[in-house]
C-alpha cells in the first residue's frame, strides 16, 4: 500500500510537472495552469450527533461530530491536455480538519490518460459515484454512492460511453476493470477490492432511449485473525473475477460458494426527452448471492423518477423522487440443508466482518446505517452493519433564485427494521425491538461572486424520530479558486 502511494504521488508530480515546465521534454511547449481551489467548511449542531445530510454522502469529508470544520485545497488539471492521440487529466487534493482528529489526509490523488478517446488508465483516489441515479438530488447509489472516502485503485477502462463500429453513434457501450484497496484497521488486514462493469445505451433520435449497466464488485484476499492470509495469487483473482468456488486452501465457507465476498447492482434506465424537459425513470436492484442474481429479491433496491427542466436556471430546474427498499433480502432464513437462500444480509458477511465499508462508512447507500454510527458502543460487534432492512421515501428539489443564488432542499423518511437474525448471533444492544422511523432534511442555498472568483453557502440540516435521533445544525462554506475556469 505505501509503495503504490509513493509511485502514485511520483506520476502526480510528474505529471504535473509537465503541464508546469515549458521545455517539457514530453508534451512540447504548452503548460496550461491547473485549477486551484480553496474550500472551508464549519458547522455547528444541536442533538446526539450532527445531521444526518451533513453526514451522507459527503465522500467522507464530514463525520458525525457536532461542530467540526475543514479546510481542502485542490489543485486539477482545468482541462485535459491533448498530445497526439493522448489526453492527461489529474487531480490533488489535502484536507485538514481543524478539530477533534486534527487529521490531514490525501483525499484526492489521481492521474488519467485517454488514449484514441477510447482507452482510459486511471490510477489513484478519486471522488466518484456508480451507478444511474441523478446525483445531485439522489439519496445515493445502492452499491457505490459516495458516501465514503475514496479508494485507491488503478482502473482501465473506456473513458465514458463510446460508439459501437457501424453503429453511427446510434448504440453506445461503457466498461471498466479496476483493483483496489481498502483502508487499513479493519478486521481483515490488506483486503483488495475488484470492481468491474458493463454498460450499454441506446441513443436513437426517438423520444425514449434505455440505458443498462452491470455492476460487480467482490473483496479478497487480506489477513483474517484466525484462518491467517487469504488466497491472493493468480489463480484466486480468476476465481474472484469469474465468481466460482474456493479450493481446499480456502475457508469452508468458501469451499460451499463462493470464493471471496461479492454484490453488485445492475442498473435499469429509461430517458424521455421532451420539447421543454427530460424525464429520466431508473431503478437498481441489488445482489449479495446467488438468490439475489436471480432476483428472488425483488424488489429490494433504488426506484427512481427525476424531471429536469431544460433551462437549468429556471426556479425549478430538477425534482427528483426515490424509494429505496432493502427489507424483502430473498427472505428471512438462510438454510443450505433446506435449500433456503434468504437473509441476504446486505453489505455484511462472515469473513469480511467490516462489511461493505470504507473508514467505518458504507460505501453504497447511507440508509445502510454505517458503522460510524456504532462507534459510542463498547462491543467487538461495532465494526458491522446492525441496520440493512429499509424503506425510504426520499425528494429532492433544485433551481435558481436570482442570478447568482442557487438552493437544493431534500427531504427524506426511512423505516428502518435492522438485521434478520438467521444467520448471525444478534447482540442486544444492537437488536431493533420494532421499526424506528426517521425524518431527514437539508436545505441549501449557494451564492456566487464570479468577479471575486468566490462561492458562499449556507445549508440548514434537520433530524427527528428514533434511528438517528433529534438532531439541527447549520454549515457555512466558503470557497474561493484563483485560477481555473469558474
Amino acid at each position: 500500500m505505501h509503495m503504490f502511494f509513493r509511485v502514485l504521488c511520483l506520476l502526480s508530480l510528474f505529471g504535473i510537472s509537465q503541464f508546469y515546465f515549458p521545455n517539457s521534454m514530453v508534451f512540447g511547449q504548452f503548460s496550461p495552469i491547473p485549477a486551484v481551489e480553496l474550500e472551508l467548511a464549519g458547522s455547528v449542531s444541536d442533538g446526539d450527533h450532527a445531521p444526518f445530510w451533513f453526514t451522507s454522502n459527503s465522500f467522507g469529508k464530514h463525520r458525525l461530530y457536532k461542530n467540526s470544520a475543514i479546510v481542502s485545497l485542490k489543485l486539477s488539471s482545468d482541462r485535459a491536455y491533448t498530445h497526439e492521440n493522448m489526453q492527461i487529466q489529474y487531480g490533488l487534493e489535502l484536507t485538514q480538519r481543524l478539530a477533534h482528529e486534527n487529521q490531514l489526509w490525501l483525499h484526492q490523488g489521481w492521474i488519467s490518460a485517454d488514449f484514441f478517446r477510447l482507452v482510459r488508465l486511471r490510477a489513484g483516489l478519486k471522488e466518484e459515484t456508480l451507478g444511474n441515479e441523478f446525483t445531485p438530488l439522489s439519496s445515493g447509489s445502492v452499491i457505490w454512492s459516495g458516501n465514503a472516502r475514496p479508494m485507491p485503485k488503478i482502473e482501465v477502462g473506456t473513458p465514458g460511453y463510446v460508439d459501437v463500429p457501424f453503429s453511427q453513434g446510434k448504440l453506445q457501450v461503457k466498461g471498466s476493470l479496476a483493483h483496489g484497496w481498502f483502508e487499513q484497521g479493519r478486521f481483515n488486514e490488506n483486503v483488495w477490492l475488484h470492481q468491474k462493469y458493463a454498460g450499454i445505451r441506446t441513443a436513437f433520435d426517438f423520444p425514449l432511449n434505455f440505458t443498462f449497466t452491470f455492476h460487480h464488485f467482490a473483496m479478497w484476499g487480506g489477513v483474517h485473525p484466525t484462518f491467517g492470509q487469504l488466497p491472493n495469487d493468480l489463480e484466486s483473482f480468476f476465481k474472484v473475477f469469474f465468481v466460482r468456488k474456493g479450493d481446499e486452501d480456502a475457508p469452508m465457507s468458501w469451499q460451499e460458494n463462493r470464493f471471496g465476498n461479492h454484490l453488485g447492482s445492475r442498473n435499469y434506465g429509461l430517458d424521455w426527452t421532451r420539447e421543454k424537459a427530460n424525464w429520466k425513470f431508473y431503478f437498481q436492484d441489488v445482489y449479495e448471492d446467488g438468490s439475489g442474481g436471480r432476483m428472488e429479491n425483488f424488489p429490494d433496491g433504488l426506484w427512481g423518477i427525476v424531471y429536469q427542466n431544460k433551462n437549468t436556471t429556471a426556479p425549478l430546474a430538477a425534482v427528483l423522487y426515490e424509494y429505496l427498499q432493502t427489507t424483502d433480502q430473498s427472505g428471512p432464513v438462510h438454510d443450505n440443508e433446506l435449500s433456503l437462500r434468504g437473509d441476504d444480509n446486505y453489505f455484511n458477511h462472515g469473513i469480511y466482518r467490516s462489511g461493505w465499508t470504507h473508514h467505518k462508512q458504507t460505501i453504497g447507500t447511507p440508509f445502510i446505517t454505517s458503522p460510524l454510527y456504532n462507534q459510542h458502543i463498547d462491543h467487538p460487534g461495532n465494526i458491522r452493519i446492525w441496520n440493512n432492512r429499509v424503506k425510504v421515501h426520499h425528494i429532492g428539489l433544485m433551481g435558481t433564485l436570482m442570478p447568482q443564488l442557487s438552493y437544493k432542499l431534500l427531504v427524506s423518511y426511512s423505516e428502518n427494521r435492522g438485521v434478520f437474525a438467521s444467520t448471525i448471533t444478534l447482540p442486544a444492544v444492537f437488536a431493533f425491538e420494532k421499526p424506528l422511523y426517521q425524518w431527514n432534511g437539508l436545505f441549501r442555498i449557494d451564492y456566487s461572486v464570479p468577479a471575486a472568483r468566490m462561492g458562499l453557502g449556507l445549508t440548514l440540516a434537520a433530524d427527528t424520530g428514533k434511528m438517528y435521533g433529534n438532531n439541527v445544525g447549520m454549515m457555512l462554506t466558503a470557497r474561493y479558486m484563483p485560477f481555473g475556469s469558474l
